[in-house]
């Protein structure tokens, strides 16, 4: 037994050169070893504290718009004629500005009148713009939507998932719901855990419960997706979101 020459501890170690070594005593360079750790000990205790009062105040932000638990895919409902993609675009401004990666899609307004659709899908990454409308609905239907043009801005945004800590997606809409349209996008950002942020009108709701029952429902505003992604516990998320199994089949 021996002990540390400056701050006297006692160590069951037998060799003076590996005491030295665990609890060096010139205080010049590194200090004492025993007190080197007690101060590294605190250190640490007070990170977790707070660490845990920031991850109580984003809860406690959740809760202000109505969030009782916080899942990784967030979604907002379409009940009224609110501009939605007004919404998504402003928040993805202001998260962009903070840093954050944001990959995906946004609806633009559509030059056809009467058309029943947005007429471009804008990729964020690159600002590229897609057509989505037809200049003349099929026989039979008065739906302009080119399916095409979808397919065309998936192919796109897909190479953009791997980088992306968020992904904003215009919608979940009919072609989504057949599995069309931009549902690789929705798939693979669900199968690799990346937070989903889009918006779903209640024609497609049944689809959308049907592939994703598990999800958090936003307000549309600004501060309600803020609050959403600041309580996320990244890149700690709900692992339990069916659509996770999926990636860790071999």
């Amino acid at each position: 037994t021996r002990h540390c020459s400056a701050c006297r501890r006692r160590w069951r170690i037998s060799s003076p050169r590996r005491m030295a070594r665990r609890c060096s005593s010139n205080s010049t360079r590194t200090g004492c070893w025993c007190r080197t750790a007690a101060v590294a000990a605190s250190e640490q205790a007070t990170k977790v504290t707070l660490d845990n009062a920031r991850r109580a105040e984003r809860i406690k932000g959740c809760y202000a718009f109505g969030m009782t638990k916080v899942h990784s895919i967030a979604i907002i409902e379409t009940r009224d004629k609110r501009d939605l993609q007004l919404v998504l675009s402003q928040a993805v401004a202001t998260l962009s500005a903070e840093g954050v990666r944001v990959a995906g899609t946004l609806a633009e307004d559509s030059e056809i009148e009467g058309a029943c659709s947005a007429g471009y899908l804008r990729d964020i990454v690159t600002g590229r713009r897609f057509s989505i409308q037809l200049g003349t609905a099929p026989v039979g239907t008065k739906c302009h939507l080119d399916a095409f043009g979808i397919e065309s801005a998936c192919d796109l945004l897909l190479p953009e998932l791997a980088t992306a800590d968020l992904v904003v997606l215009s919608k979940f809409g009919k072609l989504e719901a057949m599995e069309q349209g931009l549902w690789r996008a929705f798939s693979i950002a669900a199968r690799a855990g990346t937070p989903l942020l889009t918006t779903v009108s209640s024609r497609h709701s049944d689809a959308w419960q049907a592939w994703a029952p598990a999800v958090t429902r936003l307000e549309a505003s600004v501060p309600a997706i803020e609050a959403w992604w600041r309580a996320l516990d990244r890149p700690i998320l709900d692992r339990e979101h069916p659509s996770f199994a999926a990636s860790r089949d071999p």
